[in-house]
């Protein structure tokens, strides 16, 4: 089937159309903008879009996947109400967002990825404007929304100081989605750079801006794998330049303070993530630990998505994700969409998202894609958001 694939070059710059644009921003406005609620019913937008031009794009093997997927998420949301009494957004959400990714896809096809991109730089050029405005000391607020200075497509965050949030909740957050253009051009990012230099240079200052060590990680984690998976192709790229790239990560981790701080911080809260000043910090290493307790506890189907049941024997960290952090939870996406959902839902989400990547490039390059994507859901809650809901379904070359 990989044979059967027809290559575009990036050079070919595809057109897209308006249409286009406006559902992959409205698949960015319901990934985590604080100011999402200025535009009432998005996923049932992107949906009615969908029905109306669904028979013109219809393939019966994504149509299966999707089908899974919906039922496995409701399945799970029924169990978890008979159980706990808690209906869910496996039941309420999951099942609108995976037909709006799954349409939007489908519609866009092959383009969908430049479509990301292109928004990503404007996004960015916006951000990066006022992020310079905010770091003079000027916060420009034209929306009420708590603990923000936002003007929807750009938001300070008055919680994270100088860092840059982009439109998103957190500067990490919206770090994970400037990578998310890598891993969409992973196998092609050396070609990237060459023929939209300038949109990769903009989308490199942005990220800097974000001061996200776990942005800068996933980063390196993605240069490094591209560069290993080059070698079978053009083994000079390696030779020259993997040892490069592993002395300026070594030399970037002991020279910045806050990275070097942080990443001692978070590991020695890992080392001792159960006493009460890790507990109250409810950073990301402490929130997968306890996520780990309620995996072995329920690892089949979850322990629901409600903070209250999620960590009822930890109030702190409970009060902390749902009422100091915006109700965007933990920042172990990974392990608690695990502990929410169980290991058979984000098995089977991954399990599609590589098959999906094997039929465009072969095991090697999708396994890593997918690596890719497990070390990125370690730092956010990226696995509720429709994006990440959306790559079994995405392409990458013209079929």
């Amino acid at each position: 089937m990989k044979n059967n694939i027809e290559f575009t070059s990036l050079f070919d710059n595809p057109r897209i159309s308006k249409l286009g644009y406006f559902m992959v921003f409205l698949m960015l406005v319901l990934s985590g903008f604080p100011a999402s609620d200025i535009i009432p019913g998005k996923s049932y937008v992107l949906c009615l879009i969908g029905i109306c031009i669904l028979p013109h794009w219809w393939k019966l093997t994504d149509f299966r996947k999707l089908l899974v997927l919906i039922c496995m998420s409701l399945t799970i949301g029924i169990y978890h109400y008979v159980n706990f009494a808690y209906l869910e957004r496996t039941i309420s959400s999951f099942p609108i967002l995976f037909f709006a990714g799954f349409v939007t896809c489908r519609y866009l096809g092959y383009k969908f990825r430049y479509a990301y991109l292109n928004l990503m730089y404007i996004l960015s050029v916006v951000g990066l404007l006022f992020h310079l405005i905010n770091c003079l000391g000027i916060h420009i607020d034209i929306l009420n929304i708590p603990a923000y200075k936002s003007i929807f497509i750009y938001n300070y965050n008055i919680n994270h100081g100088i860092r840059n949030c982009g439109p998103f909740w957190e500067p990490g957050a919206y770090a994970g989605y400037l990578n998310v253009v890598a891993l969409l051009f992973f196998h092609d990012l050396r070609e990237l750079w060459i023929h939209y230099k300038k949109k990769c240079i903009v989308l490199a200052l942005a990220l800097l801006s974000t001061l996200s060590t776990q942005g800068y990680l996933v980063l390196f984690f993605i240069l490094a794998l591209y560069l290993l998976n080059c070698s079978t192709k053009n083994n000079k790229y390696v030779i020259v330049f993997l040892p490069i790239f592993v002395v300026s990560s070594y030399l970037m981790y002991v020279s910045v303070p806050f990275l070097h701080d942080k990443i001692e911080q978070q590991y020695n809260r890992f080392l001792n993530w159960d006493d009460d000043e890790s507990i109250r910090s409810a950073d990301r290493a402490v929130t997968a630990m306890v996520d780990i307790s309620n995996i072995k506890e329920y690892p089949l189907m979850g322990k629901t998505d409600s903070p209250a049941i999620l960590y009822s024997e930890f109030p702190v960290i409970m009060y902390r994700i749902d009422y100091l952090d915006g109700h965007y939870g933990s920042g172990s996406g990974t392990t608690t969409f695990m502990a929410s959902y169980g290991i058979l839902f984000f098995l089977l989400l991954i399990w599609l998202a590589y098959l999906n990547f094997c039929t465009f490039y072969g095991s090697k390059i999708a396994l890593s894609m997918i690596t890719i994507i497990l070390v990125m859901g370690f730092g956010e809650q990226f696995f509720v958001y429709v994006l990440f809901l959306s790559f079994p379904f995405v392409e990458f070359k013209k079929i």
